[in-house]
């Protein structure tokens, strides 16, 4: 998964790209789509997998 997750990067970023070059704007806007992308693996958005570990984490401490 990690390497797939590399491949994808590489395909915005290439290998040996500078990244100090990008502005933090450029990187957020790849972040999000990286992030918004479903993974065969979760069959969700990573995004949706994280927010849900949260959400649930969060009402389990406010029960207990």
């Amino acid at each position: 998964t990690n390497e797939n997750t590399n491949g994808l990067f590489r395909e915005y970023f290439p290998k040996g790209s500078d990244l100090t070059l990008v502005n933090d704007q450029t990187i957020q806007l790849w972040e999000n789509k990286l992030n918004n992308r479903s993974r065969k693996c979760l069959w969700k958005t990573p995004y949706e997998v994280f927010y849900g570990k949260v959400c649930i984490g969060h009402n389990k401490k406010s029960i207990d």
